[in-house]
């Protein structure tokens, strides 16, 4: 039997906590080709393609075909015989805000005309090959092309790998983002301020990015990539 100190210990620590997380935006660089890999930005899901992908993640079908219905896009690379390889998704509302899941159960939420990148993965036998900044390069196009703001993507500060693709891709900016539980409420900070949230209740990418600076627009090349 569980002693009460320790059990009352263990339940205060599950009401406590902080994550510290960096937030990056695409740059001039991740205009470059996306080179590995056939990568392309699917807006209508592809018949049977939902099955594939919740195979091979081990997820609900439904959760993947949930997304599409609810306007996120896919980005996903293959191989020559048009098998995923690594995926990830891309939210880029063009008239209404639209939300995904953020730390603890928040939502994160992308206005009109922005671009935020999410849940990303690589099948283990295809892992090593730059799959993932080769995704992160053709979300970025995907967004020039459409007149969109910069996609911006998060990981969290231990995740060394992901920074590192983040970074190989041209993605910029390092904003640090620090997210405190404080019982039944959050605290979000970052170098501009912070503001306290209810779980379920809504953040908007405009702040974790720092609100005094409108959205940034997807960055110009110096030529155009082939």
């Amino acid at each position: 039997m569980a002693h009460p100190a320790r059990s009352a210990y263990w339940a205060l620590r599950r009401l406590a906590g902080r994550r510290n997380l960096l937030f990056f935006t695409a740059g001039p660089a991740a205009l470059a080709p996306a080179g590995t890999g056939a990568c392309a930005v699917l807006t209508e899901a592809e018949a049977g393609l939902a099955d594939v992908l919740a195979g091979l993640r081990g997820v609900a079908t439904e959760d993947y075909t949930a997304r599409w219905r609810q306007g996120h896009a896919l980005v996903c690379a293959r191989d020559t015989a048009g098998r995923p390889l690594a995926w990830g998704w891309l939210t880029a509302p063009a008239e209404r805000a639209a939300a995904v899941l953020f730390e603890w159960g928040m939502r994160l939420v992308v206005p009109p005309g922005g671009a935020f990148l999410w849940d990303f993965f690589t099948l283990p036998a295809a892992r090593g090959r730059r799959l993932y900044p080769a995704l992160l390069r053709a979300a970025a196009r995907h967004c020039q092309a459409r007149g969109l703001a910069a996609p911006a993507i998060y990981c969290n500060v231990g995740n060394t790998a992901s920074r590192r693709g983040m970074l190989a891709a041209g993605y910029e900016g390092a904003h640090p983002v620090a997210v405190a539980r404080l019982g039944p409420v959050y605290r979000v900070t970052t170098p501009h301020g912070s503001r306290l949230v209810w779980p379920g209740h809504a953040v908007p990418l405009a702040f974790l990015l720092g609100e005094s600076a409108p959205a940034r627009p997807c960055p110009t090349p110096s030529r155009t990539p082939p």
